[in-house]
């Protein structure tokens, strides 16, 4: 999953220009942990082993463990490089089972990261490049309209 959100940030920052990452890096980033939360959430009603799954990495990223994630808990977590192999090691055939969770995952952020690479031939103006991001990931299919409502309520005004 790490290695997903990674490949997918690469594409985001390699094909911007330096000026217009630096403006809105910030709010690209919280925007792709929204994108990845929303997308777990989605894959994890597809079956038990991605919901259990799930489940561990919401508790692994649970902060100061009183059993509620947080945006900022969540980010921080994904921000950190978890090490979340040992779940993977439990299940012989994990790839296999999850591969709609994965599926999913690279479904949303290769929506985004398409959108947002599209829009930066055109533009550098930070609040599209940041709309057009989210704009992708929503169009993906894969994203529940409360999750779809939090995401644009993220954007800052003139994203909106």
């Amino acid at each position: 999953m790490v290695q997903i959100i990674e490949e997918n940030w690469y594409e985001v920052i390699s094909n911007l220009p330096i000026s217009a990452m630096e403006a809105c890096e910030n709010e690209l980033k919280g925007s792709m942990a929204l994108l990845v939360l929303a997308a777990l959430n989605k894959a994890a009603e597809s079956d038990q082993e991605s919901k259990f799954y799930i489940e561990y990495l919401f508790r692994a990223a649970d902060g100061n463990n009183d059993g509620e994630l947080t945006f900022l808990e969540w980010y921080d977590w994904l921000g950190s490089s978890p090490n979340i192999t040992g779940l993977k090691k439990s299940s012989s055939d994990y790839f296999r089972r999850s591969s709609a969770l994965m599926m999913t995952l690279k479904h949303v952020l290769g929506f985004a990261v398409s959108s947002i690479n599209l829009m930066g031939r055109f533009t550098t103006d930070p609040s599209l490049l940041v709309a057009s991001f989210i704009a992708g990931g929503m169009s993906s299919g894969n994203i529940q309209n409360e999750f779809a409502k939090a995401l644009v309520g993220k954007l800052q005004a003139e994203s909106r």
